[in-house]
């Protein structure tokens, strides 16, 4: 519904500001802000929502692989091509309290492998540690899947991009029943913040009553209850290629 250049004009048409008196290096931290809370509560009420892949190649006889913290610890499943073929899911294998458990490879091949529910991992020095069946190379072949926030603008003055649409194939968009919300609250928090508070208008008192609104309406954004994310799933390049 609104690029970024629309999203400021609409908080300076709240405020009653210009780009002289509400700048826009003043006005994208606000921005930042809100669209990081809001984004928090869209997820809460739709886990699914802002779900990307992230992907690495499994190399052969190698068990460990490292990602990026930010990518490990939003970590909602993990899936493996460990045949070359086809994905399945990977259980979570909590290692013994003890730490007695072998990691050799002969051990682990003895007590899993490359099948559905035989085919595990744990997380161990930010790295996913595999407990499978022998492990060969396969291009994509580990797909983790995790949380990421959808990209905020970075440049107030980018007027083409609708910021529902994703910046680019790694990222998501913000749904844009929550543009406006978006404006209404930064208009809010600034009007707060002046040294003498603005009164806030009729239709930001009502902020709360229509954001809780919004977030209904998305948690049950198709008929069964599931949300389509944006991305494939056939391990092609769209997704965080580690």
């Amino acid at each position: 519904m609104y690029t970024a250049k629309g999203l400021a004009d609409l908080i300076r048409q709240y405020t009653g500001t210009t780009s002289v008196t509400f700048t826009d290096t003043e006005m994208l931290p606000l921005i930042k802000a809100v669209w990081r809370d809001i984004s928090n509560k869209i997820k809460k009420v739709n886990a699914n929502i802002f779900i990307m892949p992230a992907f690495a190649d499994l190399v052969a006889n190698q068990r460990e692989y490292p990602f990026p913290a930010k990518i490990l610890y939003k970590m909602k499943f993990l899936e493996a091509k460990l045949d070359n073929v086809t994905y399945i899911p990977l259980d979570h294998f909590d290692m013994p309290a003890d730490a007695r458990y072998a990691t050799d490879e002969t051990t682990i091949v003895s007590k899993f492998a490359n099948s559905q529910g035989y085919a595990k991992y744990t997380i161990l020095r930010n790295s996913i540690f595999l407990f499978t069946g022998t492990i060969t190379n396969v291009t994509n072949g580990l797909k983790l899947w995790y949380h990421k926030m959808p990209a905020y603008p970075t440049d107030l003055t980018e007027n083409t991009r609708d910021l529902e649409t994703p910046p680019s194939t790694t990222e998501h968009g913000m749904p844009e029943d929550f543009h406006e919300l978006i404006a209404r609250q930064v208009s809010i928090i600034w009007k707060t913040m002046r040294s003498t508070p603005i009164a806030l208008s009729a239709k930001e008192l009502q902020y709360n009553e229509d954001l809780a609104f919004a977030l209904d309406a998305i948690m049950f954004d198709n008929e069964d209850g599931a949300t389509v994310v944006g991305v494939a799933d056939d391990g092609t390049d769209d997704g965080h290629n580690l």
